[in-house]
């Protein structure tokens, strides 16, 4: 679908807004994230715990810490852990 989406286009933003600038964080929250997991039952969060799934997910299959770092922008294996508390085994 991202493909489709994409269209060939290997530069620029992925989702820009309607006027090609950046989404801004609230406008997601507000319009879109809050409101599907409302329809799921789901407790309202934030962006963040995208953050924390990913690197769990990273975590869980074995990526190399050093890796792991480099794609979320973190300088410690401390804050990887951190990341995955919810999940310690």
């Amino acid at each position: 679908m991202l493909k489709d989406y994409l269209n060939g286009r290997q530069e620029g933003l992925v989702f820009p807004s309607k006027n090609g600038k950046p989404l801004r964080n609230n406008n997601v929250l507000r319009r879109h994230l809050h409101p599907t997991l409302q329809a799921l039952s789901i407790r309202e969060g934030g962006m963040h715990g995208f953050r924390h799934g990913r690197v769990s997910f990273l975590v869980e299959n074995n990526t190399a810490v050093e890796v792991i770092k480099a794609w979320v922008g973190h300088g410690s294996e401390r804050m990887v852990r951190r990341y995955t508390h919810l999940r310690p085994q």
